[in-house]
Order: structure tokens, then sequence, then C-alpha cells
């Protein structure tokens, strides 16, 4: 386990997840392996929520978009972690693991269920944020706010050096470096 003593506590890397920690989307993984084990129920809830998905507005899609893994416990999601592996890109795994021996605090940042989230940052050993879900239903959404995040840390002394996403929009001017991560492809952003 990694010791944190050795850690500034006031630099972070901040680490974007769907398309940068790991090809596609991390809940879509998880939901997939359930499916696996829960064949009937698992593609009944695939074809409603893609029906669904067709028919709403995706900003009224976007609060019910995780309502189909409602049925998922975080001890099936722990499990599953990792049993996809295969699935993360590898140079950003190793940039995980060099910020942890630079001294940076890595911190996964995304949009995605914080349920999903608490399995993967217990597999990384690093903190998460992400959005709040009850019953699959997103209560408190950070998709299109990491900025505001980013801002709280640094109003909190908490220096931002780096930043890996896939999405231009992810990338800030609070942060030292920003990097595009396309297909496991790590490129300086400037």
């Amino acid at each position: 386990m990694t010791q944190y003593s050795d850690i500034k506590p006031d630099a972070v890397a901040i680490f974007d997840l769907d398309e940068t920690i790991i090809k596609g989307n991390y809940p879509e993984h998880i939901f997939r392996e359930w499916a696996k084990e829960n064949y009937q129920i698992g593609s009944f809830l695939h074809k409603a929520n893609e029906k669904i998905k067709f028919l709403l507005n995706p900003r009224i899609y976007r609060r019910i978009e995780y309502w189909h893994t409602v049925l998922i416990d975080e001890d099936f999601v722990k499990k599953t972690v990792g049993t996809i592996t295969h699935q993360f890109h590898k140079n950003v795994v190793a940039e995980i693991l060099n910020a942890k021996e630079r001294g940076l605090r890595p911190v996964i940042v995304s949009a995605g269920p914080i349920k999903y989230l608490n399995a993967l940052g217990e597999y990384f050993e690093l903190e998460v944020f992400g959005s709040r879900t009850k019953f699959g239903f997103t209560y408190s959404d950070i998709l299109g706010k990491k900025d505001s995040i980013y801002k709280k840390m640094n109003a909190n002394g908490i220096l931002i050096s780096e930043i890996y996403s896939d999405q231009v929009a992810d990338l800030s001017k609070l942060s030292e470096k920003n990097y595009l991560v396309i297909n496991g492809d790590i490129k300086l952003y400037k």
C-alpha cells in the first residue's frame, strides 16, 4: 500500500476516467460484466435503457443515465474492477504511478457515479470526485462543472500540477500542465 507520508498534500495530478484512464465508459464496463451474470434482467435493462436514451432529451437523460445500474451493489463493482484492467490505458496508468513517485497526489475527477468511482479509487489507492446518484438517478452532477472543483481545490491551497483528460473542456488554466489523452496517447496541451 502507498505510504502517503511522502506525498505533497498540496499538489495533485488530476485524471479523468472515461476515455482517459479506461477505454470507453467505465459504468458500462461494470454493467456489461454484471449483465453476464444476470443475463435476462441485464438484457432487458440494457434494451430499455437504449430506448429511453433514444427518446429523451440528452440533458434529461443525463439525470437518469444510471437508472439501469441500480441493482449493482458496491461489492460487485469492487470485485469487477480487477477483471476489467485490460480496458485501462497502460500509458495513463503509468502516469498515475509516476505521479505518486514524484510526490503528487493523484485524484480521479469524473462525472461518473461515485458508487463506481470509489471502487476504482480503492484499486489505485487514490481519491475520487464524482457525481452523486440515488437509486440510479443523478442528483449532484459534476458533468461540465469540473472547473468549479479545480477552483475549490485551488482556494484550499491545493496546487493542481497536472490534468489528464480526453476532453479539452476538462483542462484548466489553474493547472501547471494539461495533457490531452487520445486513445491512450498522452500529449501536452498548450
